[in-house]
């Protein structure tokens, strides 16, 4: 499990009846998990091993935990005769179904929604009361696939009536609202993940994808609910469908939807008259590649919804019109510290009248937009060709938005922290690059000029504004120090290295006066040798150095050669002149590819 989930497993099993343990394994397909569902007490763990077990699970109401092997190991198929798991006695968060994947679902017959249904053909999560404001059923789920079930109601996982799911790092794939048996035909229906009647859903990491959701797409909710860290993509019937307000959709990569109306990548709706006050929150996402076939390719949103868009990406969206956000009906949309580019071919639009509008503060819009700080420039992603949108090292978004205007997640699209550098970026990405940070240059300077004197070359190149040297797989290179020609005679000096490419969160500030380098020198943690060392030193280091060095105009190394790729490697050093004044020399990284 991802490790930055570990705290949120632990918080929502706070507060639940503690009861005593025993363990019961089901060893392989020949002892039925459903069996030792029924021998189970409360507080149990069963121990499902590797294999293909054919049965339908219910948890009975027991706080249990079931657990497999992980996906790749443990299936359960219900071939076609039913929901493969169901929670429908009050389960509480201590109930938790981890590591197992969940296929062949044919949904249950639900009624009780109003309509006959077949509804979550993965997992079914009912607290069967649609008045009450607290979950009656509210299990955890930990690192499950849902993949090829069927329902017209929530295919992989139907959350209904006054229930919570809890999805961590859950994967729904494939969900359909063809039937396999071919006994029944819905032309609606088929989503990933349905959530209604009072039911909502918190889902963090994990991924809906390649759903047939006919209208409703990977994730259709009616209730405010918090997704975050989910990869939605290459969803029919568009990305995320919302009713209502407050949802939260954060650093979620949204892409390659297709919607049957509007709203490719996120549809939103029915707001209420309160809409002001409680906003939809999409913050931190890229949103990609989407389309719609009449408007709203990326984002959609209608009557009395509040749309909240903070430090998202939304590029290369399609849609006859509107391709980037398409409102009407009362809604309204804010867009701050926000990328809008490559969308087609009109990308904006707002109803003019009444309650909605569109503001947009700190964004940069391509064909420009009115508003404070809004600008119309090349953003410099790191590689459009490769879906790669986080900011290049020059890019003119760095630390150019506002900070009164930041998402309110903490973190940015790829877990970094929102604020790194002292100011917001704009768009999904915080830049992590070392380029610009102080750190990278060192403070080795002409006394003369003030200008910076770059000592460390890598096959006589110093890197340039990026402060980076690619060299060829198995090519030569060697790193060179040149003792600055002003000190004399020349100093001594230590060169440090990091296998691994200096960022600006491994930037720390040296004691003895030094102050900051761009990784931490191996001699104040010799325990780190290998991913951190010593290259050379001309004076004794509490810590083994690899190379043999001594005061010169001019120190190199060998020729280096077949070292493996792709691999980077981070160098830095410190100067000790004549009067004891330590200097940090300029950092290179070598980049082998």
């Amino acid at each position: 499990m991802n490790s930055k989930l570990i705290p949120l497993a632990a918080a929502i099993l706070v507060a639940v009846p503690v009861f005593a343990q025993s363990t019961i394994l089901v060893p392989d397909p020949t002892v039925s998990i459903q069996g030792a569902i029924v021998a189970a007490a409360n507080g149990d763990t069963i121990l499902v091993g590797a294999g293909t077990w054919t049965e339908q699970l219910d948890f009975l109401g027991k706080a249990i935990h079931v657990k497999g092997l992980g996906p790749s190991l443990t299936t359960i198929d219900a071939q076609n005769q039913g929901s493969v798991v169901r929670f429908s006695s009050g389960e509480q968060s201590n109930s938790i179904l981890e590591g197992i994947r969940l296929t062949g679902g044919r949904g249950d017959y639900f009624t009780e929604a109003g309509a006959s249904q077949h509804s979550g053909g993965g997992i079914v999560i009912t607290g069967s009361f649609y008045g009450s404001a607290t979950p009656i059923c509210s299990p955890t789920i930990i690192d499950v696939l849902v993949d090829g079930c069927f329902g017209n109601a929530g295919a992989g996982i139907f959350v209904w009536g006054a229930s919570h799911a809890h999805l961590i790092d859950c994967r729904v794939v494939g969900s359909t609202r063809v039937d396999p048996l071919g006994l029944v035909s819905y032309s609606y229906g088929g989503e990933g993940i349905l959530v209604e009647r009072n039911a909502y859903v918190t889902m963090t990491g994990g991924e809906i994808s390649q759903s047939d959701g006919a209208g409703y797409g990977g994730l259709d909710c009616s209730t405010p609910s918090l997704i975050e860290d989910v990869l939605i993509s290459l969803n029919f019937g568009g990305g995320i469908c919302t009713e209502g307000s407050q949802h939260v959709i954060r650093r979620c990569r949204i892409w390659g939807n297709f919607s049957l109306y509007q709203g490719g990548g996120i549809c939103l709706a029915n707001g209420g008259p309160s809409f002001l006050s409680s906003p939809v929150l999409i913050e931190d996402c890229v949103i990609e590649g989407n389309y719609a076939p009449f408007a709203g390719g990326a984002i959609a949103g209608q009557s009395f919804v509040n749309i909240a868009v903070s430090n998202c990406t939304i590029v290369g969206n399609v849609a006859p019109m509107n391709a980037a956000l398409y409102t009407i009906s009362f809604a309204a949309a804010d867009i701050r510290n926000s990328i809008v580019r490559g969308n087609g071919p009109a990308p904006l639009y707002v109803t003019p009248t009444g309650l909605g509008g569109l503001t947009i503060r700190n964004s940069n819009v391509e064909f420009g937009a009115s508003g404070p700080g809004n600008v119309d420039v090349d953003p410099r992603f790191v590689d459009v060709g490769s879906h790669d949108y986080r900011l290049a090292h020059d890019s003119p978004m760095i630390d150019a938005g506002d900070d009164s205007l930041a998402s309110t997640g903490g973190l940015d699209r790829g877990g970094l922290p929102r604020i790194l550098n002292g100011t917001v970026d704009i768009g999904a990405h915080e830049s992590n690059d070392i380029a610009n940070h102080a750190a990278a240059a060192g403070t080795v300077s002409d006394p003369s000029s003030g200008a910076p004197f770059r000592t460390l070359r890598v096959n006589g190149d110093d890197g340039g504004d990026d402060y980076r040297v690619e060299v060829p797989a198995f090519a030569p290179w060697s790193l060179s120090f040149t003792s600055p020609p002003w000190l004399t005679p020349h100093p001594d000096f230590a060169l440090f290295g990091a296998v691994a490419e200096a960022t600006i969160q491994t930037v720390v500030n040296v004691p003895l006066g030094i102050g900051e380098m761009a990784f931490l020198p191996c001699p104040l943690a010799p325990q780190f040798e290998g991913p951190i060392f010593t290259l050379a030193s001309t004076v004794p280091l509490p810590c083994s150095v690899v190379l043999p060095a001594a005061p010169a105009a001019t120190w190199s190394t060998p020729a280096i050669v077949g070292l493996p790729a792709p691999l980077d490697l981070s160098f830095q050093g410190v100067i000790l002149d004549a009067t004891g004044q330590l200097d940090v020399t300029n950092l290179v990284i070598v980049r082998i590819r």
